[in-house]
């Protein structure tokens, strides 16, 4: 648990080492917030909603031999239902905002609720995952920038979905090592 957290906090420290984020290398997340349109967030929510709730539905109904849930049939299956929706939810430009406010939420209330939603949903994925979390995450901001106006720094975003993947990759090599040792120790 201590890895994962230093780890977390090494690759938040890091982001202000990437010079290809634009304003000569500086990073903030006020920054960040501010480049990020509000139905991007809402979209992101959903998305996080959406995966929890297909996660948790799809490994009750897809289990092994042993009555195991199927983690990785599951996640794939959580992941691209997703992101279609999501998708879907996008191109048929359904007014996600003027329906909260329509169902008496402001717009006030979703700034305040959203950002605590989508830090559950990450929380959520490194609880569920572990450090396939890393790699889900990663991808999913790459295929935001990739798509298009999702963002006003695609730049950005596709910089930490890389530094993310490569921690990933990181992690992988590193617990191969770590099991490799072992064996050789069992010898």
């Amino acid at each position: 648990m201590k890895k994962k957290v230093i780890v977390f906090a090494a690759s938040l420290f890091a982001l202000s080492l990437v010079s290809a984020y634009g304003s000569y290398g500086s990073f903030s997340l006020g920054k960040f917030f501010d480049s990020v349109d509000s139905s991007t967030i809402v979209l992101g929510t959903l998305f996080f909603i959406f995966f929890a709730l297909l996660n948790f539905s799809l490994s009750k109904a897809f289990k092994d031999k042993e009555g195991n849930p199927n983690k990785s049939l599951v996640t794939v299956l959580s992941l691209g239902i997703s992101l279609l929706l999501v998708y879907w939810l996008y191109k048929s430009s359904y007014d996600l905002q003027g329906a909260a406010y329509n169902l008496g939420i402001s717009q006030g209330i979703i700034w305040a609720f959203i950002p605590w939603i989508i830090i559950g949903g990450v929380v959520y994925l490194f609880w569920k995952m572990k450090s396939e979390a890393l790699l889900i995450i990663g991808l999913i901001l790459i295929l935001i920038a990739v798509i298009g106006d999702f963002v006003y720094e695609e730049g950005m975003l596709t910089t930490i979905g890389i530094i993310l993947i490569l921690l990933w990759i990181g992690l992988k090599v590193y617990e191969g090592w770590k099991l490799r040792d072992k064996h050789k120790r069992r010898r």
